[in-house]
């Protein structure tokens, strides 16, 4: 029986003088790879040594979800092992070396909580999935360094804020910042461009829906070296509403469902607008030059609606064009039965600054403004005016004719009414007052006296007098005592109707007993 017992002495002895040798190695450190090695030390693990990380033994331990901080020092030039980091629920910083050249393959995806990972200034490039669906990273900031962002690199960060920016060298490809919601702003380095193979009206790349449904875009700037805008760019970013789009930019793709979008004017370098490259704007207003030579498949006045899986297009009601007459824009207009504004032709200006005018005894000029699709047109430069009809009381006209690049013609009426007059005074009788005012000698055939109880003339009384001559009159059968205010104003006959000037400034007088 004693010899029994000190056998299982002996066992329980063994197994807890090794047991925890075996728990503290797996959990803290170890090699990963060749010159490379790794701690885990207070939530932070930290990757030392030198050149290529080939092995990732954290993932299959029990620590890997308390890891708060990835350290990758400086020295390790690679990580081999796709998702070194994948799916790891607590990590929330990530620091990377100036010595790695790259960000491999998912490295941190669907790490719903890191906040922050600094990404080194010579990084080549970032590799498909490495952030994708981090929910929670605040930043996005791209070094000049990097040559290419794979698909879906950035998948899904939802929470990464502020104004993104482009290098000029780096290649973004498709469906690099799906989802990232949001970003308010894009803006391409000048220099950027896309990389295609083209056979002139069609071309070829792998960058279709890079920023597709990023719902809280809302300016983005395409610099003069971007040639192309691909299909479906800019997809479903349905708070867009502010494209800039530079003179250089050739192919214009890229916009389907931008919802929000209300005005885009097309510089005159743009040859080609794609398939579907604004269907689903419905309140786009496009501004196109000459220049454009061919229109795409459903690419204007289309909205998209769901039907099942599929969105089906259908023509926009009143849906316009504006642009320069030209072939390849009035035969897409009437092939999709839309409405074509030629934004060079002044017939389609809007004239303001012809309000009415009061007769002065000489020709009335009235400055006007002349807006033709958003552009303010420069007196002779743009247009000619002439005036006819335009010094007595009446009817005059304005007749504006294109000049320069500017054709058509386009006429407006103004009316000039009789020259205003005035009270003089109002003496009070027995229930009445008598009313002077100051004769107009000319374009004149009468006036108009109104009185009321009421200062704003609620239930006024009109009284004409039908003699220009006539500069007084007597106003009976009114109240007692009671205060009325009172005004005139002149009028002129013309083919049986009468055309007033505006009314005087108000008196008031008060009635007798």
């Amino acid at each position: 029986m004693k010899k029994t017992l000190s056998v299982i002495l002996l066992i329980l002895m063994l197994i807890s003088a090794f047991a925890p040798l075996s728990a503290s190695a797996e959990e803290t450190s170890g090699s990963c790879g060749k010159n490379a090695e790794w701690q885990f030390k207070d939530n932070v693990l930290t990757v030392s040594g030198s050149g290529v990380v080939n092995e990732c033994p954290w993932k299959s331990l029990s620590l890997y979800n308390s890891i708060k901080k990835v350290i990758i020092s400086e020295g390790i030039t690679e990580i081999t092992c796709r998702y070194a980091f994948a799916n790891c629920e607590n990590l929330k910083e990530a620091y990377l070396p100036e010595s790695l050249e790259y960000v491999p393959h998912h490295i941190f995806a669907e790490c719903e909580k890191l906040e922050k990972a600094d990404l080194p200034s010579n990084i080549k490039y970032i590799s498909g999935g490495a952030f994708a669906r981090c929910y929670s990273l605040k930043k996005i900031i791209i070094p000049k360094s990097v040559t290419s962002i794979w698909p879906a690199a950035f998948d899904n960060c939802t929470s990464a804020t502020g104004t993104l920016f482009i290098p000029k060298d780096t290649l973004v490809r498709y469906y690099a910042f799906k989802n990232c919601d949001s970003i308010s702003e894009v803006v391409f380095e000048e220099g950027y461009t896309i990389k295609f193979e083209s056979d002139e009206e069609e071309y070829y790349v792998d960058e279709d829906y890079a920023f597709q449904s990023c719902d809280n875009l809302k300016k983005v700037t395409i610099p003069s070296s971007m040639k192309i805008i691909p299909p479906n760019y800019f997809t479903n970013c349905k708070s867009l509403t502010d494209v800039v789009i530079s003179e250089g930019v050739q192919t214009v793709g890229g916009f389907t469902k931008c919802t929000s979008l209300k005005e885009i004017t097309l510089p005159k370098s743009v040859k080609y607008i794609s398939d579907k490259a604004f269907a689903g704007c419905p309140n786009l207003e496009l501004k196109m030059p000459y220049e454009v030579k061919r229109i795409g498949r459903l690419a204007l006045g289309y909205k998209l609606v769901k039907e099942g899986k599929y969105d089906i297009p259908y023509a926009i009601e009143g849906f316009k064009i504006y642009g320069k007459k030209f072939n390849v824009l009035t035969e897409y207009c009437k092939n999709n039965g839309f409405t074509f504004v030629d934004m060079y032709d002044v017939k389609n200006a809007s004239v303001s600054g012809l309000g009415s005018k009061a007769y002065t005894g000489k020709a009335i000029k009235p400055d006007v403004t002349v807006k033709l699709a958003g552009t303010t047109l420069k007196k002779d430069t743009d247009y000619t005016v002439k005036y006819s009809n335009n010094t007595k009381v009446g009817t005059a006209k304005v007749t504006l004719t294109g000049k320069g690049t500017y054709k058509g013609t386009i006429t407006k009426t103004f009316k000039i009414n009789p020259k205003p007059t005035e009270l003089t005074k109002l003496t009070s009788g027995s229930k009445s007052f008598k009313a002077y005012w100051k004769k107009n000698a000319t374009q004149t055939s009468g006036y108009q006296i109104q009185y009321s109880t009421y200062k704003d003339f609620k239930n006024a009384k009109t009284v004409s007098i039908t003699s220009y001559k006539t500069g007084a009159r007597t106003i009976k059968k009114l109240k007692a005592n009671k205060k009325y205010f009172v005004r005139i104003r002149a009028y002129k006959t013309i083919n049986g109707k009468k055309q007033y000037s505006s009314w005087s400034a108000k008196k008031t007088v008060t009635t007798k007993k």
